[in-house]
């Protein structure tokens, strides 16, 4: 199998992602004359390329495939945002208000205050948690 020229690396990195795999793979696969295709398909983008890349700020599908990657990756949500949104749809609450995580801390502090009621021992965390967090609502109760 040969290699392609500088010129066709050039032209097929203007058309697809890969120009050596996709050599290899016309070379491995395909049924007809491999070196006909190649032909067909730098005749169908070579003037596209010359084109194109004598103006500024010129790339390559694999450059432009990365740069729109990264432009779509900067405008979603981060996986914190995301579960965010989740925690406040699945417990009932409106999109962006943090209540809902601070709803689950204090089912789950409320659960370890009874077992501590109970006599079961904490760890030492838990319980100073717990006591600073008990602490906090005996100063600022909730209104009735």
């Amino acid at each position: 199998m040969r290699e392609l020229s500088q010129n066709e690396t050039a032209v097929l990195a203007h058309a697809v992602v890969d120009p050596a795999a996709w050599w290899r793979h016309c070379q491995a696969s395909f049924r007809g004359d491999p070196e006909a295709a190649l032909a067909a398909k730098i005749g169908r983008h070579a003037a596209a390329y010359r084109a194109a890349s004598a103006g500024p700020g010129y790339m390559t599908r694999a450059a432009y495939a990365a740069a729109e990657a990264a432009r779509q990756a900067a405008n979603e949500p981060s996986y914190r945002q995301r579960r965010a949104a989740a925690y406040a749809a699945a417990l009932g609450r409106e999109p962006g208000q943090m209540n809902a995580i601070g709803d689950c801390l204090d089912v789950i502090l409320k659960q370890y205050n009874q077992l501590r009621l109970d006599g079961t021992p904490l760890i030492q965390e838990m319980d100073d948690l717990l006591g600073k967090v008990l602490a906090i609502k005996a100063r600022i109760p909730k209104p009735e």
